[in-house]
């Protein structure tokens, strides 16, 4: 994507009456002798969104909408007035379709037209922009995510920290020790421990788990049946997708590896339970957890069991009792097999249209 830096870098021609904008050459560019020292990127179109759905409607004495407008300039006005940074620049998706839509023509395809009232707002939101004298991007056929992660990409190579102004999970991916994320409604920072807690895995794995599975606002499809929990769970067993392909497609071996772990932790269970039981079943387990071994916390359902869903032995895991943690395992692999059958038979259709999706806003690979 670097080809897009010197298109993008030439000046717009102003309207009469209007500001000029200031290029993206001059956003990133430092002064002579200078290096750059922090770069903020916004995420303009997200701010557009954001602060229309956050206002009431409003508009001028001739009936010209302006909620959006004067949202985003009040956001705007708020970063100015806080930041450190010596670079910045409000990044926007441009109008039409992306290229995406050439590798995918479903992509986005569920998602209504703008309200008519938002419409007439994006150009003025560009003019508020060049007001506050700050440097505006974007650019035919590709997304405000895609120029974000190369400009990102510039900036650290000349030296700089760069800070995403935006709460967008698609960017998660670029967050490293020099660039991280500000959520700007929240005001709160978004770093490798925050994209974990989100994803369950680090930032250079984020790919692989949307690549799993899927996007359901982009309308972009995952892999059936698997959750994105269970797509985290995958991405950590086997390190990245193009591992787990591998491994997917020696069944024989992959069964065999889940079937090991399956009987090791069974063993485990039986072990501490006592007695040997139905792992599988909700009334069994319930009983050997809550009354067997008297973890406190049970609670029974209108059917009389007790409920033990994931998210009851979660708990139970990170409070120190050891069985509802291997319980977790015993049923995470159980499912590998089938999973892997999946893999053959969908993930190389599934992911091909993921994969392009976040490996071309990724900006080591931009």
């Amino acid at each position: 994507m670097d080809e897009i830096i010197a298109p993008i870098a030439e000046p717009t021609p102003a309207k009469p009456g209007e500001p000029h904008p200031t290029t993206a050459a001059q956003a990133l560019k430092p002064a002579p002798g200078a290096a750059p020292h922090h770069v903020f990127l916004v995420d303009g179109s997200g701010f557009i969104f954001r602060a229309y759905h956050a206002l009431p409607p409003l508009s001028r004495s001739d009936g010209t909408p302006t909620s959006a407008v004067l949202g985003f300039s009040n956001m705007l006005a708020k970063l100015l007035s806080e930041t450190d940074a010596d670079h910045i620049a409000v990044v926007f998706d441009a109008s039409g379709r992306s290229f995406r839509n050439r590798i995918y023509d479903q992509y986005k395809a569920q998602r209504p037209d703008p309200a008519p009232d938002l419409v007439p707002q994006f150009a003025l939101v560009r003019r508020a922009t060049a007001a506050f004298g700050v440097c505006q991007i974007e650019l035919a056929e590709f997304e405000a995510d895609d120029l974000i992660a190369t400009y990102a990409r510039h900036a650290v190579e000349a030296g700089a920290k760069v800070t995403i102004v935006s709460s967008d999970k698609d960017l998660m991916q670029l967050v490293t020790d020099k660039v991280t994320m500000l959520d700007p409604i929240k005001n709160r920072p978004i770093g490798d421990a925050e994209v974990r807690e989100k994803f369950g895995v680090g930032p250079e794995k984020v790919i692989d788990v949307q690549a799993l599975f899927g996007d359901s606002i982009d309308n972009v499809p995952g892999v059936k049946g698997i959750s994105a929990e269970t797509a985290a769970q995958l991405v950590n067993e086997f390190g990245d997708l193009d591992t787990m392909l591998i491994r997917a497609q020696e069944t024989a071996a992959f069964d065999n590896f889940a079937s090991q772990k399956v009987h090791h932790l069974e063993a485990t269970i039986y072990k501490i339970a006592g007695k040997e039981f139905n792992i599988g079943s909700t009334k069994q387990l319930g009983e050997v957890i809550f009354d067997k071994l008297k973890i406190p916390g049970g609670r029974k359902s209108k059917t009389g069991n007790y409920a033990v869903a994931s998210e009851v032995l979660k708990s139970l895991a990170a409070n120190g009792f050891e069985i509802a943690a291997l319980i977790l395992g015993w049923r995470f692999y159980s499912k590998l097999p089938a999973y892997a059958d999946l893999q053959s038979r969908s993930i190389r259709r599934t992911c091909c249209h993921s994969c392009e999706r976040w490996n071309s806003a990724r900006w080591r690979r931009a």
